[in-house]
């Protein structure tokens, strides 16, 4: 499907051509029932509702179909909140009364029936039915409204990351997380205690949602934003939120024996898949003291030692990772064990900027290397200027 100029324009507004159409082709081969299941709260239907509705309107023309999950006593409230903002629903109501184990039967066209017993085949027609109206939605172009005025929202989210989509995004006016300092988190881990220490209280009861969600869903991707950020969030690399995850799982291989234990032609696919380039010699690995890798061969930190401190020879995260969070991981586990570090950059890198706001210092090094350090001596910046900018070139110039 061709973006129209509009559409275009748009995301040339938000992000970088590259990612949005990264993010387009990998949404639209996606095998889930819908594109993602967006969670707003009563104030961002409410006070934001003309930014949502706006949102999911450019999803629909980009053939997105999301659905649109709205609990509690005031669900009703919050769907009209939507359409009185101009936005095309097709509005799915599954009839109450029975927790996720038993779901009751489910219709389109509403009605409670909590005084009924579950019964064998009531998860699977429903099931039916909401696949149903997911399909007359997307013909019609419409979002999915999922009214669900009595079921208990964790419940509900549980049930329909399993059955429509992987993607959640909890949506809130208040945006992404914040930590004890006010600042907004990129990411928040659940499994390290750092990140469950540094959030704001206020925050928590949504932290423990979002974790308690993604503990049970295998494979999810969920994120807490703000409605005027939401298209951001999706489309971009850096995002507009809080992306909540376990966290990865990082091995720290050290010295020749602990590198001898790495799968090598992994690692050599993970950094041609990375930096879109051959390697010139792979022998360069016999020169590291240092290697942390993600345990599904993700990303990885190549580091060699050198008196200066040490040389950050590779930085490489899978292309189908970025956005998750593993290069951040990777660089706070990498400086809290190293302190001194330098490394090399070529000028056009589009991560420049997140280099420079990691360094203590920097240097353009013409023809094309654009330098960076920190932690180091000041005594041994022109050492490390002339090391990086003799150093052979680890790729095959294309």
């Amino acid at each position: 499907m061709l973006i129209s100029e509009t559409i275009r324009l748009f995301l040339d507004s938000i992000g970088r051509s590259e990612e949005y159409e990264y993010y387009l082709k990998k949404f639209r081969s996606d095998r889930s029932s819908c594109f993602a299941v967006l969670c707003p709260d009563e104030d961002a239907c409410q006070r934001g509702g003309e930014n949502l509705g706006v949102a999911l309107q450019y999803l629909q023309r980009l053939d997105l179909v999301p659905a649109v999950l709205l609990t509690g006593p005031r669900a009703e409230e919050m769907r009209r909140a939507l359409t009185h903002n101009g936005l095309a629903i097709t509005t799915f109501r599954p009839k109450q009364g029975r927790p996720p184990a038993g779901f009751g039967a489910a219709d389109s066209g509403g009605g409670a029936d909590s005084n009924r017993a579950a019964k064998p085949g009531d998860e699977v027609e429903l099931v039916v039915a909401l696949g149903a109206a997911v399909q007359q939605a997307r013909s019609q172009k419409k979002s999915l409204a999922i009214v669900w005025e009595q079921e208990s929202l964790l419940d509900a989210l549980q049930f329909l990351s399993r059955q429509l989509s992987s993607r959640v995004y909890l949506i809130r006016m208040a945006g992404a997380l914040r930590g004890v300092d006010s600042e907004e988190l990129l990411y928040y881990h659940y499994r390290n205690d750092s990140s469950r220490s540094g959030i704001l209280p206020a925050d928590e009861a949504v932290a423990e949602l979002a974790t308690a969600v993604g503990q049970s869903v295998e494979k999810l991707h969920l994120s807490v934003t703000a409605p005027y950020n939401l298209i951001k969030e999706i489309f971009t690399v850096k995002g507009a939120g809080t992306m909540v995850r376990a966290g990865s799982n990082i091995q720290r291989h050290r010295g020749p024996a602990g590198i001898a234990a790495i799968d090598r032609e992994r690692l050599f696919a993970l950094l041609g898949q990375s930096f879109q380039k051959q390697l010139v010699d792979e022998s360069f690995l016999e020169r590291a003291s240092d290697i942390y890798l993600e345990e599904n061969y993700q990303g990885a930190i190549i580091l060699e030692s050198r008196p200066m401190g040490s040389y950050l020879s590779k930085f490489a995260v899978d292309k189908q990772a970025r956005g998750l969070g593993i290069a951040q991981e990777l660089w706070e586990l990498a400086i809290h064990e190293h302190s001194a570090l330098f490394w090399r950059s070529r000028h056009n890198n589009s991560i420049n900027r997140w280099y420079a706001s990691l360094a203590d210092g920097t240097h353009f090094a013409p023809p094309h290397w654009n330098i960076f350090w920190r932690g180091v001596a000041l005594a041994d910046i022109p050492r490390i200027i002339e090391f990086c900018t003799q150093r052979p070139e680890d790729f095959v110039s294309v």
